[in-house]
């Protein structure tokens, strides 16, 4: 929003507003001409009687006879009455206007609303007429305005806001406040039919409305709220004594804040310091989470597919486990099947041999020749022949029939 290097903290109030002290005075002026007020520009006071019922008041041109006079006049009073106007430290600020700055201006100063340094003495400004700076800077106790008064304005900017360049002031001027010592307002009763309202700086001018109200009411209805003020009385400043301690007592207060300045530069900075090593350190943190979980987690990966290899591998060896029992019994069977008839055949030829014991020694020898050659296989070349399964039941059915 302001891209200045002179600010390095700032708070943003956005139900402030402010106001343009010119025009609220020409309103204040129109509303009380109509009302039946006369005003008189550019006619100082220069002397007043407040002794007896009517006051008096001498101007260059004339006199002024009231029941009630009201000292509104602030430092400007003087010579006028001195017994108000001693008791008032006079502080001039200074304001300037700029010359149209282009685009410029918008690159430095977004933000459209008031600004306000809240260092003593320090820089207030604001955009108008689209490419202007209104800029005020400076308090001092010295009532006229300084000399050289634009070229200092146009130093201050250029040191705030350097990629404007050289700038030139259109307008400068200074402005004239009043403090008391104990810095309230002067509201009330001077004397008999002598009124003053004034000592309004650091209060703005909202202050200044309430105290014509409580005085218009006071002279007119004899309302006496303006006693509230009456604890705050008038203090002597102290002359060109005061004045001058107070412009010392300023540069001293100007020397605390730069000192306070820079300790809370260095705050900000060692915070801000803090808050990136934090952040470092919590992302370092994070990123070491981050790290032991994607380790973790190949990990785990790494277990599942050694478990899901070794899973394959045990059934493959189940599976060739399993081929080879089936070859082994597959290979196995017809053994078993040419067992099986081997016995049955050794059964039948027992049988027989038991049946043919009784019938002679020839059949015994025929039986027991069979059962040692019935089931070999034949010599390569031998014309004998292996005897026939049939032939063997043939006797046992002659030994039946002996």
């Amino acid at each position: 929003m302001l891209r200045s290097e002179r600010y390095f903290q700032a708070v943003h109030l956005p139900g402030a507003f402010r106001i343009h002290p010119r025009n609220y005075a020409l309103g204040l002026a129109a509303a009380a001409e109509q009302a039946g007020a006369r005003i008189f520009e550019d006619t100082p006071a220069l002397a007043m009687d407040s002794a007896g019922v009517r006051k008096r008041v001498d101007t260059p041109k004339g006199r002024v006879r009231a029941g009630h006079v009201v000292l509104a006049g602030g430092a400007h009073l003087g010579s006028v009455f001195r017994a108000v106007s001693e008791t008032l430290l006079p502080v001039s600020s200074y304001m300037a206007v700029t010359a149209p700055l282009g685009e410029a201006l918008g690159d430095a100063v977004r933000y459209r609303g008031g600004v306000s340094d809240t260092r003593r003495g320090g820089d207030y400004y604001r955009i108008v007429d689209g490419d202007r700076l209104l800029w005020g800077s400076g308090i001092s106790t010295r009532i006229s305005a300084p000399r050289g008064l634009a070229g200092s304005i146009e130093r201050d900017i250029r040191d705030v806001y350097p990629q404007l360049g050289a700038v030139k002031i259109d307008h400068a001027w200074s402005g004239l406040m009043s403090y008391a010592v104990h810095k309230m307002p002067l509201i009330g009763e001077v004397m008999p039919g002598v009124w003053v309202t004034g000592a309004f700086g650091g209060h703005g001018i909202n202050t200044t409305a309430m105290a014509g109200d409580l005085i218009a009411s006071a002279i007119v209805a004899g309302d006496d709220r303006w006693r509230l003020f009456s604890a705050y009385e008038l203090v002597w400043t102290g002359g060109a004594w005061g004045r001058a301690a107070a412009q010392i007592l300023f540069w001293a207060r100007r020397l605390q804040d730069a000192v306070a300045e820079g300790l809370a530069q260095r705050r900000d900075t060692a915070r801000r310091r803090a808050m990136q090593q934090a952040a470092h350190e919590a992302a370092e943190r994070e990123r070491r989470a981050t790290e032991a979980v994607e380790r973790r987690a190949a990990e785990e990966a790494a277990r599942a597919a050694a478990e899901e290899s070794a899973e394959r591998f045990a059934a493959a060896q189940r599976n060739a486990a399993q081929r080879a029992h089936q070859a082994a019994v597959q290979a196995k069977q017809p053994r078993r099947i040419a067992d099986t008839v081997a016995a049955h055949k050794v059964e039948l030829l027992r049988a027989a041999r038991a049946a043919g014991s009784g019938g002679g020694g020839g059949g015994e020898a025929e039986l027991g020749n069979e059962a040692g050659h019935g089931f070999e296989t034949a010599p390569a070349g031998s014309e004998e022949k292996p005897a026939a399964p049939r032939q063997l039941s043939k006797p046992r059915r002659k030994a039946k029939r002996t």
